[in-house]
C-alpha cells in the first residue's frame, strides 16, 4: 500500500489533511481572535506554533515579537526581534524596538548602536529620531533632545513619541527651576 494514501495515527486520507497553508490561516485567525479577546497569552502561543510552519515570515516573527513587549516579557521579545533582524537587518520596527528594550533595560550604549544602525538604514525616520530624543534625556543632554525633537516634529508634526518627549523635557525643566529655587 502507498504511505501517502492513508493517515494511520488519524486514518485520514493525506489528501484531507490540513495543509500547512490551511493551518497557517487558522493559527493566524486564531491569534487575531485572541488579540480582540484580550487574551494576549493565547496569542502569543498560536504566533508561536505559525512561526513554525514560516520560519521565514518577517511580518509573524515581528507581530510575536511586539506581544512578547508588550507583555513584558523582555528576554524572549529580545530574542524575537533579534530573530526578526537575522532574516532581515534593516527592519525599522525591529530595530527600534529592541533599541527601546535595551534603553528600558539601561543598556544605553545598545540602544544607541541599534538607533545609528536604523539610521543608515532609513535616515531619519521619525521613529528613530523620538528613541534617539529619549535617550538623549536619558544621558542628560537636554539640548540634545529639543533639538531631535524640533527635528522630529518638521518630520511628522502628530507622532505620539513627540508629544511624550515635550512631557519628558517640561517635567525635567520643571525640577531644575525648582531645584534652583531649592524647593
Amino acid at each position: 500500500m502507498n504511505s501517502h494514501a492513508l493517515d494511520v495515527a488519524s486514518a485520514t486520507p493525506w489528501f484531507r489533511l490540513p495543509r500547512p497553508s490551511h493551518r497557517l490561516g487558522e493559527l493566524l485567525a486564531h491569534a487575531s481572535n485572541a488579540i480582540a479577546g484580550g487574551v494576549r497569552e493565547d496569542a502569543v502561543g498560536a504566533l508561536a506554533m505559525a512561526i513554525e510552519l514560516a520560519p521565514r515570515d518577517v511580518d509573524l516573527r515581528l507581530r510575536h515579537a511586539v506581544l512578547l513587549a508588550e507583555q513584558g516579557r523582555t528576554l524572549e521579545a529580545q530574542d524575537a526581534f533579534i530573530a526578526v533582524l537575522d532574516l532581515e537587518p534593516s527592519n525599522l520596527d525591529a530595530l527600534v524596538s529592541l533599541a527601546e528594550l535595551c534603553r528600558a533595560a539601561g543598556h544605553r550604549v545598545g540602544a544607541l548602536d541599534l538607533l545609528t544602525h536604523a539610521r543608515s538604514f532609513h535616515g531619519d525616520h521619525p521613529d528613530i529620531l523620538a528613541g534617539l530624543g529619549h535617550l538623549a534625556i536619558d544621558l542628560g543632554d537636554h539640548e540634545g533632545a529639543m533639538r531631535l525633537l524640533v527635528h522630529l516634529k518638521s518630520r511628522r508634526r502628530d507622532h505620539a513619541e513627540a508629544e511624550v518627549l515635550i512631557r519628558r523635557l517640561a517635567e525635567l525643566r520643571s525640577r531644575e527651576r525648582l531645584a534652583a529655587l531649592g524647593i
